[in-house]
């Protein structure tokens, strides 16, 4: 109506006099159209953008997704925490002894400054991958700690069986395939655990562990 209303404004009050009003009608469904064609114009580009925005989000979102998911099915520090607790009680009356690896990703940091944090995370899926390929379901729990660090409660197994299970891991990740065939390599702490493990002192001394591997060289076992 607005446009309209400017349409006859600039037509000279004379002629307007002398128009038929078939004229004026015919100008307002000419302008009318004109108008409502526009508006489906900018209808139809505004719904492609939004379309558009909509894929692109829905892709990243189901990208993250099956970035993240396997970090969201294992455990947490606090989890970990938990289960070397009812662990510790476990062992308290079997008298057995069971084991915890610790690992953490040699310069992760480097190859996430250098290739993106995409990269990064899927390396750390990759070890995830690895440790499950390598043990049955029944016989541990892996959780994330920290970042880079992980750790694997390998129960009713001593520290020789720990160290084993280090030594495979260890050459499975020299042998992964890795976006821009990047080298990974892992330092390894084993500790064990009996009925008179406390879980932070035993947390404690496995970071102290992975500390004195760092100093040692990339892929050291502790």
């Amino acid at each position: 109506m607005i446009v309209m209303l400017l349409v006859t404004s600039l037509i000279p009050s004379g002629i307007i006099a002398f128009m038929p009003i078939t004229s004026f009608v015919f100008i307002y469904l000419v302008i009318g159209i004109y108008v409502l064609l526009q508006g489906v114009l900018f209808f139809v580009i505004c719904e492609g953008q939004i379309n558009r925005l909509q894929s692109d989000l829905k892709a990243h979102v189901k990208k993250d997704r099956l970035m993240n998911h396997k970090m969201v099915l294992i455990n947490n520090e606090d989890k970990l925490k938990n289960l070397l607790s009812l662990e510790i009680e476990r062992l308290r009356l079997t008298k057995n002894v069971s084991s915890v690896l610790f690992f953490d990703v040699d310069e992760l940091g480097k190859i996430n400054e250098r290739h993106g944090y995409e990269v990064g995370d899927q390396v750390l899926i990759d070890l995830i991958d690895t440790v499950k390929t390598l043990l049955n379901a029944e016989e541990y729990q892996i959780a994330r700690i920290k970042g880079d660090t992980f750790a694997v409660l390998y129960f009713n197994q001593n520290t020789l069986a720990a160290y084993q299970l280090a030594e495979k891991l260890k050459d499975q990740i020299a042998v992964l395939e890795t976006p821009f065939d990047l080298k990974i390599s892992c330092r390894f702490a084993v500790v064990e655990i009996n009925e008179l493990t406390h879980c932070d002192k035993l947390i404690h001394i496995a970071y102290e562990k992975l500390k004195e591997a760092k100093n040692s060289g990339n892929g050291t076992i502790l």
